[in-house]
């Protein structure tokens, strides 16, 4: 999973490497990029925090956080039941089951299971369906009262899914792959929108487990939390990285990774002026290409079978404070700091046709060390507007590119923002309007770039973005629910002289150079975004409807790909009981059928995309009792 907020994320899925916008679930960071592909059927509400996180969520926060917040089981019996069916021959299936075990000890388990079994296209060459997949997971979770200030809490879950959006990759209308470097002769041409022409059928499979222990104990002014966590995931990659019926480069890859991270929190209780948090933390992540393969016809796959094995590892140590004062007056500032260090190592080696390749044996290591810090002021007018000012840093720490692991590290990527806002309940609380504007300076942006056998890293010097957003949520009829939001937004590199550009003439790619980007677009950065939801309830019906623009962006350092705007119309009809125990809801995503992409990938076979989702309709039932 690798998500941008205003324009700010990286797309690489290499092992080692780390969101820019990281997922937490229940507090836990889940660093391993492939291991956020999962579902819940427990979700109390998403979090999503805009902007650098430099002092409480520091790991690598730049752009901002996603935080997922499951349901904690309650003493009272719950059971949730739902199962759904949906075009392309989907089904799907989810369970939740929570209650009291003994006087202080509650738990709730839950599992979802989907499959799509017809694809979206066909494999020309194989005939075999592309763009289906299945997911399947089960989560636990425990709250025990162990005394009168202590709680502990404990969470468990395991997954194994295999995404219906794997790099199947296939050309763009117009364009032309091919089979080598500058090229052999026409590879594949555009089949349509689903299709591709490949000589072999690709897969993404993640396979995962993870605990975590929570434990909280109350002193007479403050609070002590410890966090700690395990996860243990694995990648299967399969894919053919031409993307043409010829064998020319094919990839296989084993991709294990482990993480465990150590948390600690004091945090004050009492109801005083000044309210604070001190806290450390620890991270270890040890991940490999066990190994990463390459073959194939082109040079020089067609003379050696390349495995490629990798171990990385980042360790880090943080410590962290932050402190809110309230002057009164509706008047606070909030004062925050977070101290990185960062390890960093990588080593590697080749077998060529099962020998040792000897120039290839490599052990590297690098260490990095930032401040990161967080300053806001806010002040309250009354009871329905708020308006606030923060500036802020975030920081991402320097990595090797785990593929390319001869490389040097690329250097850490800092990010400055300033931002102004305001909050606001109005009209009886009948009417929500939030809004922002920014600012940001990037440094030694890391910036993915396509290379034989997967990708590599490299540093753009400079870079800034600004713009604004609205959000509005307004409810004029008591049956009736509005929201919109809006963004607009400009990123441009101000130093990237060096950057990897393609050569193309009028259907194919000719060659790889270096490029001047100076002055171009930063990349997925949309200059305009806007969703509107409606939601209107009929007695025990309720319809609801929604569109979302997506202006279009570059999705290369080059500025020479780009993803054509894009809106994307969803729709449902809901009926439920009027004892609230049994509902079923029709609905439809992607209703008018826009075509778009999830990613387009420029390298020197071509420029090739992997398609989103249709449209795609179905039915679901669910059952509550309570």
């Amino acid at each position: 999973m690798s998500p941008f907020i205003r324009g700010i994320g990286n797309r690489s899925t290499a092992q080692g490497e780390e969101s820019a916008v990281p997922l937490y679930i229940d507090g836990v960071y889940v660093p391993t990029l492939t291991a956020g592909l999962m579902s819940f059927v427990d979700v109390e509400r998403v979090e999503v925090l805009k902007g650098p996180q430099g002092t409480l969520f520091g790991r690598n926060a730049t752009a901002g956080v996603i935080q997922i917040i499951t349901r904690d089981p309650k003493d009272s019996l719950e059971a949730d039941l739902k199962a759904g069916w949906g075009n392309y021959d989907t089904y799907e299936a989810g369970v939740y089951l929570a209650g009291g075990l003994a006087p202080g000890v509650r738990a709730s388990i839950s599992g979802y299971s989907t499959r799509q079994s017809d694809g979206w296209g066909t494999n020309l060459t194989t005939g075999n369906d592309v763009f289906k997949g299945y997911e399947r997971s089960l989560r636990t979770k425990w709250i025990i009262d162990a005394g009168d200030n202590t709680e502990i809490r404990i969470g468990a879950d395991y997954a194994k899914s295999r995404p219906n959006t794997p790099p199947a990759y296939r050309p763009l209308p117009g364009r032309i792959l091919t089979t080598g470097t500058p090229f052999f002769g026409p590879g594949a041409t555009y089949h349509g929108f689903y299709n591709v022409s490949e000589n072999r059928d690709v897969s993404v499979t993640t396979e995962q487990w993870g605990a975590n222990l929570q434990i909280r104990h109350g002193f007479e002014v403050f609070e002590l939390v410890s966090i700690t966590s395990y996860r243990q995931a694995k990648t299967v990659w399969v894919f053919d990285q031409d993307g043409t019926p010829v064998n020319a480069v094919s990839v296989d890859s084993r991709e294990p990774a482990t993480t465990w991270t150590q948390e600690l929190q004091l945090q004050s209780t009492n109801r005083g002026a000044f309210q604070w948090i001190v806290g450390a933390y620890y991270f270890n992540n040890q991940a490999k290409y066990d190994p990463l393969r390459l073959y194939g016809t082109n040079p020089p796959f067609n003379l050696f079978t390349i495995d490629r094995f990798v171990s990385t590892g980042g360790k880090s140590l943080a410590g962290f404070a932050q402190g809110t004062y309230d002057f009164g007056q509706g008047t606070k500032l909030t004062l925050g700091l977070r101290y990185t260090h960062d390890k960093r190592t990588i080593s590697g080696f080749d077998l060529r046709n099962g020998e040792l390749f000897a120039p290839s044996v490599l052990s590297q290591n690098a260490s990095f060390d930032k401040l990161t810090w967080r300053a806001s002021l806010d002040h309250r007018f009354d009871d329905q507007i708020l308006a606030y000012a923060t500036v802020s840093r975030g920081y991402k720490s320097g990595v090797f590119s785990s593929v390319a692991y001869t490389d040097p590290a690329v250097r850490p990527e800092t990010l400055d923002t300033y931002e102004i806002g305001f909050k606001s309940d109005l009209l009886d609380r009948r009417l929500r309007l939030n809004g922002a504007a920014f600012y940001n300076i990037f440094k030694d942006v890391q910036v993915q770039f396509q290379k034989v056998g997967g990708i590599g890293l490299n540093n753009a010097a400079k870079a800034r973005s600004y713009g604004f957003e609205l959000e509005m949520e307004a409810r004029p009829a008591d049956a009736l629910d509005l929201r919109a939001a809006m963004t607009v937004l400009d990123g441009k590199y101000q130093s990237y002289p060096v950057a990897s550009f393609y050569s193309r003439n009028a259907t194919q790619t000719t060659g790889v150079f270096n490029g001047d980007a100076t002055g171009l677009d930063t990349h997925y950065t949309p200059p305009f975004t806007a969703s509107f939801t409606a939601n209107y309830r009929i007695g025990d019906f309720a319809l609801t409807g929604s569109i979302a623009h997506n202006s279009g962006f570059y999705l290369d350092v080059q500025n020479a790909i780009k993803q054509p705007s894009y809106d994307l119309v969803n729709a449902s009809i809901a009926y439920t009981s009027p004892n609230g125990v049994w509902g079923a809801r029709i609905w439809g995503r992607n209703l008018t059928q826009e075509r778009y992409y999830t990613a387009i990938v420029p390298q020197s076979y071509g420029d090739t995309a992997t398609p989103a989702a249709p449209r795609t309709y179905g039915v679901t039932l669910e059952v509550h009792l309570r």
